[in-house]
């Protein structure tokens, strides 16, 4: 049989710690979750396990949930080492409204806000440390807090609630709520004046609706008392109901009870042997449906020999173990006769025909999640063949603007250099024709030297002869 997946419910939890006087001495370190607490966590277990599997959304409303119906039960000012005096039922709405949310200050609102997201946390923080070993391992602690508080695999008796809690779940808003407003803000003010700890609101609210109670008539109460009995009885024949239920089965149902027989019997099996340090072997024998209704054995071991090969029970003694399979064999023929063999014949064909029609259809939902997984991929692929195409056109893009801004500041370059060129030619020609005219229109006295030597031309030599003439 494989290990369990899928976590047992239990409503049963650790007993409740006495409270005991303080005397000034540090206690042990004790988990915040004890008592009524532990009950009140454990009892959700299986819903945390779920709502973790579905994923981070799912587990973070089943937080918000439980974080509402831990301060509906609890308030917020109980602390780590203090537990209710006496267990109240459990609320159910975790949606219900806060009866003191007209009435708070901004600071109030804000401290409970505040008190509110560290609850928050500490719940799951504790969810994962006491069950986040995975599946099997949170089982395991299933199991284990069910030995420590000695009770039976199963749903708990529901408790019937103090008369004077039944009486503020009816008539809180009418009868008691003013006078808890008024006694709160009392407490809260006496507490600063003499400098003492904070009250708790949840002592509080129920020392008020304690006094309110035993003020009511003899006649009013009775009308409560009678409200409550009938409500318990009611409550106490549905849940007497639902266990008849779920010891009545069909032969269809022990065919899939025993097929996930090891999700459970197996973490079962390891806490037995964790807890009485013995191994353990859990057989189970009876007919068979998926061997057409005949006798058979399943079994689920836990505990090993020693050594460096280690090995269970049917490894060790293969022979020894089969002929015990042999012997229980034997012993049920005696106890089952052919009448209920056929009905587990009967039943195990059509739960494996349901089986088999149940798997087709796995196959056949599974085969279409892969072919729209391999669209969405091919989807993804043309749209990443797109874009690179787009990038590479813009590339191109990019590149041609690059060469003919380029090529334009090289045409302004050239035709710069051309200007340049032409500029220093025409001043070039202008000072030669300047020199020139100069030249013309001197005539220097004798021994006078130019500052620039004049081109010696017919035209100078024959002004020169003439003037001497």
């Amino acid at each position: 049989m494989t290990r369990s997946n899928n976590a047992i419910p239990s409503t049963a939890s650790k007993p409740t710690r006495k409270r005991v006087r303080r005397t000034g001495k540090k206690p042990g370190k004790v988990s915040w979750v004890h008592g009524t607490k532990l009950k009140f966590f454990s009892t959700r277990s299986e819903e945390w396990m779920s709502a973790q599997r579905m994923g981070t959304t799912q587990l973070g409303t089943f937080y918000d949930n439980i974080t509402n119906l831990y301060i509906q039960k609890y308030g917020y000012d109980l602390k780590d080492d203090e537990d209710l005096e006496v267990d109240v039922e459990d609320p159910t709405d975790p949606n219900a409204p806060d009866p003191d949310k007209g009435s708070l200050t901004q600071e109030e609102a804000d401290r409970r806000t505040k008190i509110s997201s560290t609850i928050r946390g500490r719940i799951g923080s504790w969810y994962r440390s006491h069950y986040g070993g995975g599946v099997e391992q949170g089982q395991k602690n299933l199991f284990k807090d069910l030995f420590s508080a000695g009770a039976n695999i199963g749903a708990v008796q529901p408790a019937k609630m103090q008369t004077w809690q039944y009486y503020s779940k009816l008539h809180y808003d009418e009868r008691v709520k003013a006078r808890f407003e008024v006694a709160w803000k009392s407490e809260v003010q006496r507490a600063k004046d003499l400098d003492l700890p904070a009250p708790h609101e949840v002592k509080v609210r129920g020392n008020v609706t304690r006094q309110a109670w035993e003020e009511e008539s003899a006649e009013f109460k009775a009308v409560v008392v009678a409200a409550q009995n009938k409500e318990h009885a009611q409550t106490l024949r549905a849940w007497e109901m639902g266990r008849a239920e779920e010891s009545s089965h069909t032969a269809e149902e022990l065919h899939a009870t025993l097929k996930n027989a090891g999700l459970y019997l197996q973490p079962l099996a390891d806490t037995i042997r964790e807890r009485f340090s013995m191994n353990v072997a859990i057989m189970l024998c009876g007919p068979i449906g998926e061997l057409g209704g005949a006798i058979g054995v399943r079994s689920v071991h836990s505990g090993t020999t020693a050594g460096l090969n280690p090995k269970k029970w049917y490894n060790v003694d293969p022979v020894g173990y089969q002929n015990a399979e042999a012997s229980m064999v034997r012993f049920l023929e005696k106890t089952f006769n052919e009448e209920e063999r056929t009905r587990r014949r009967a039943q195990g064909r059509q739960a494996q025909a349901r089986d088999r029609r149940a798997q087709a259809q796995t196959q056949v939902w599974a085969r279409d999640r892969r072919a729209e997984a391999q669209m969405r991929d091919r989807r993804a692929e043309a749209q990443v063949r797109d874009r690179r195409v787009e990038a590479q056109v813009r590339d191109r893009r990019v590149e041609a603007q690059v060469r003919d801004r380029r090529a334009e500041a090289q045409v302004r370059a050239r035709d710069h250099r051309s200007k340049v060129q032409v500029r220093n030619r025409q001043s070039k020609a202008e000072a030669e024709a300047q020199v020139r005219s100069q030249a013309r229109h001197t005539h220097p006295g004798k021994g006078c030297k130019l500052a620039t030597p004049l081109r010696r031309t017919g035209h100078w030599w024959r002004d020169r002869h003439q003037r001497r003439r």
